[in-house]
């Protein structure tokens, strides 16, 4: 019982037997200050494990049920109506990834007057590995449709959650599958419920997902997932333009729009310390004298493409930098001189791509597939044998060798939303007071963080790349704080939460 409050758990399971009996021992360890069990029951339901989850599930406590078909809503309905009569439902999950002894977080939201808590594992801290990049994308899509078609801002759809059992009960939950936690979560949307956040923070699971861990389970809990959302809007809205928009807006969602995660490309992540050697970006600093505007009124830099397209001498000269950089391989200098390269060979090529194709509204008008907007996977030059793209370059090379966050200052997507492409190419001599440099500016023009109508707006960048920025909205206030003039230090003072946004136009005169 916690505050007058009983409270039962319902944990679906299948195949657990490693980490079931820790998750219901250490529920059932939780106490109040006063030394009385904060749990009254644990309801486990096996839902058809071929291992010893259940007999280790009754050996640590709980009270074990099955379900023979599969579904994880099913499970949660089975769990659910073995409880006995409870005031309030805590539902988590049995792989050992959420700690038991933060289920006060989302206790204390519901004896704070909210229905039903979420636990986010996006505004909690997690352990590297705990959530897997399909989980990730996942999240991000179903969040960004849920506050776009019901206009409530959530982080998560984390299983670990509290709801009052009344609250349940008014639902009427009826999926059987992966649709259940986003389920509970909109129709609590669609029926005035108080629905709040709390920040929980995430493990590595014991065992293999059957969700995240596959491929097969990764599509399946998306098609549950977005199916659900669509299901749950098309009910609301009848109107034939509503459920075109609706079609139209699922598609979209369906796209890769997650911001693609660091990972190493091996044969990069070489360097030879002891070679003084420079490159030369003479021509590159040519270009940019030439075709860089640094004095629009907005403080957003603009780069001049039509006059660099009318000048066939300097789009040769431009071509003629990119070929003398891929006869380099990089890995035969320092690293200093090395993440200099990379960082103007991306701008460079980005300015290359769009220069042929001027005028364009945006960068993302320029496609790398039939459904992949933007020129980042396309192949645009070989180094050392490899053909690579501007993903390679970021994603593959930048961030994962360096992993400083200030690389997302540096490397330009020649867009307003975007840092400022600097007025200097990258050397190793001015490498540290450009990133500096480009962090200062970039936190510090509204683009960057500002305040608006009493909310605090920051650039998407930091919520595409969270992970760069310590992994946490904490993270990103810390990065943020660093490099705040007074006023910007002010306003991020006031507030413990944010929004984000970005203006993808192209960033020409």
């Amino acid at each position: 019982m916690y505050h007058g409050m009983t409270v039962g758990v319902a944990i679906p399971a299948l195949n657990e037997a490693q980490a079931i009996g820790l998750v219901v021992g250490d529920l059932l360890a939780q106490r109040n200050a006063d030394g009385t069990r904060m749990v009254d029951e644990v309801v486990v339901c096996d839902n058809g494990s071929t291992d010893a989850t259940a007999a280790r599930a009754a050996e640590a406590g709980a009270r074990v049920v099955h379900e023979g078909q599969p579904g994880y809503g099913r499970a949660c309905q089975a769990a659910i109506g073995a409880l006995a009569p409870a005031d309030v439902v805590l539902f988590t999950d049995a792989d050992h990834a959420f700690h038991a002894d933060q289920a006060v977080r989302l206790l204390e939201g519901i004896n704070a007057g909210a229905d039903l808590v979420i636990g986010s594992r996006t505004l909690g801290k997690q352990d590297q590995g705990a959530l897997t990049r399909s989980q990730r994308a996942g999240n991000w899509v179903a969040t960004r449709l849920i506050r776009a078609l019901w206009g409530h801002r959530a982080t998560d759809l984390g299983p670990y959650r509290a709801i009052r059992s009344q609250a349940l009960a008014r639902l009427d939950m009826r999926d059987a599958t992966f649709g259940w936690t986003v389920e509970m979560q909109v129709k609590a949307i669609q029926h005035g419920m108080k629905t709040v956040e709390a920040p929980v923070d995430t493990r590595q699971r014991i065992g293999q997902s059957k969700i995240s861990g596959t491929l097969r389970g990764a599509i399946g809990a998306g098609r549950g997932i977005l199916g659900m959302i669509a299901r749950l809007r098309w009910q609301q809205r009848h109107g034939a333009r509503q459920r075109v928009a609706l079609a139209l807006l699922l598609c979209m969602a369906c796209l890769p729009l997650a911001a693609q995660e660091p990972e190493l490309i091996p044969m990069w992540d070489a360097s030879d310390e002891s070679n003084p050697a420079t490159i030369d970006h003479g021509a590159w600093q040519e270009v940019l004298d030439r075709y860089l505007l640094t004095d629009h009124p907005s403080g957003v830099h603009r780069f001049d493409y039509g006059a660099l397209k009318a000048n066939a001498e300097d789009r040769q000269k431009l071509g003629a930098y990119l070929r003398s950089l891929a006869t380099l391989d990089p890995r035969t200098f320092a690293k200093a001189e090395q993440m200099a390269y990379w960082i103007n060979l991306y701008n460079a090529l980005t300015v290359f791509v769009i220069v042929p194709r001027y005028p364009v509204e945006s960068i993302k008008d320029i496609k790398s597939g039939l459904i992949d907007f933007g020129p980042w996977n396309l192949e645009l030059i070989p180094i050392a044998g490899e053909k690579l793209t501007l993903n390679n370059i970021e994603h593959g090379i930048l961030r994962p060798i360096w992993r400083d966050p200030r690389i997302h200052y540096a490397v330009n997507c020649a867009s307003i939303g975007c840092p400022n492409l600097v007025p200097e190419a990258f050397r190793s001599d001015n490498l540290e007071r450009l990133l500096e440099q480009g962090a200062t500016e970039y936190i510090n023009h509204p683009r960057g963080a500002q305040v608006t109508d009493g909310e605090l707006l920051v650039s998407s960048i930091y919520d595409w790349f969270k992970v760069d920025f310590g992994g946490t909205d904490a993270g990103v206030f810390a990065h943020l704080a660093q490099y705040a003039r007074p006023e910007l230090a002010a306003a991020l003072a006031d507030h413990d939460s944010f929004d984000d946004d970005y203006d993808w136009s192209l960033n020409g005169p």
